[in-house]
């Protein structure tokens, strides 16, 4: 009895441990800014996040473009996490978010909700959300910044 506990255990643990190291070989760092990492599946998840945006299908002779946008919009959002974070930003208008998220569906033509267009395209819906809040937070900062250099005629 206790030598098929012990089986059954080493089996498991032998699992476990071979899905670990396969999961951890398909997901390797690409890039790295300061302490923080960019992933090839943060890479691919942008791609997809490119292609429900612009309701396109992947097209092999574009991967490469597709590659090259995707890991330019993921730099950017590490340095303005960075940012955010450096001065401390933590608000945001969330009508803004609920304006934008609207006009995205309206964009497209979407008939169901913009989080299931991106999980037809296999993209993360909570990363874009996440993202798209580091960008709202980021604009904040920037308007904090630089609000008193800002000189507008009121008509």
């Amino acid at each position: 009895m206790k030598y098929k506990y012990f089986f059954l255990i080493t089996i498991f643990v032998f699992i476990f441990n071979i899905s670990i190291v396969k999961s951890d070989y398909n997901n390797q760092i690409i890039a790295k800014i300061d302490n923080e990492i960019i992933t090839n599946f943060d890479l691919i998840n942008e791609i997809n996040t490119i292609l429900a945006l612009s309701n396109k299908i992947a097209d092999n002779e574009k991967i490469k473009e597709y590659q090259q946008m995707a890991f330019s919009n993921l730099k950017q959002i590490v340095i303005k996490k960075q940012a955010i974070e450096k001065y401390n930003i933590v608000n945001f208008n969330e009508k803004d978010l609920i304006n934008y998220i609207s006009t995205l569906e309206n964009s497209l033509g979407l008939n169901n909700t913009l989080r299931k267009h991106f999980d037809d395209y296999g993209a993360s819906y909570d990363l874009f959300l996440k993202n798209t809040k580091i960008n709202l937070k980021w604009n904040t900062l920037v308007f904090l910044l630089y609000q008193k250099q800002l000189d507008v005629d009121e008509v």
